[in-house]
């Protein structure tokens, strides 16, 4: 009985290590992190699962951000937010490029 349950909680660990978020921003790179894709990002970004807008570091690559939209009819500034999905951005990177997954901070 206790090694069974030893197997169940090694089997649930990875579910708890990886898991899906929501980030402010994200960019697309190579696995080892030696190569960003401004391509790959922008196309991530303007996926109908992202809602994202694409941005530049001083550098000039680009990366993806949130996107924040006026809701109408409030008079405070209200906006809706749409932080990025970690995993579907990183599936969307892979997809671009099988070497690729997601680079993204700033967990919301």
């Amino acid at each position: 009985m206790k090694l069974q349950i030893l197997a169940a909680i090694i089997g649930l660990l990875p579910a708890l290590v990886v898991s899906c978020a929501g980030y402010t921003n994200c960019l697309c790179q190579k696995n080892d992190g030696s190569y960003f894709d401004d391509a790959a990002t922008a196309h991530a970004c303007g996926n109908d699962h992202i809602k994202g807008d694409v941005e530049k570091f001083s550098d000039g690559r680009s990366y993806c951000t949130m996107l924040e939209l006026p809701v109408a009819g409030v008079d405070d500034g209200g906006v809706a937010i749409f932080p990025i999905d970690n995993c579907k951005f990183a599936d969307i990177c892979y997809d671009w490029n099988h070497d690729y997954s997601s680079n993204c901070w700033d967990k919301y």
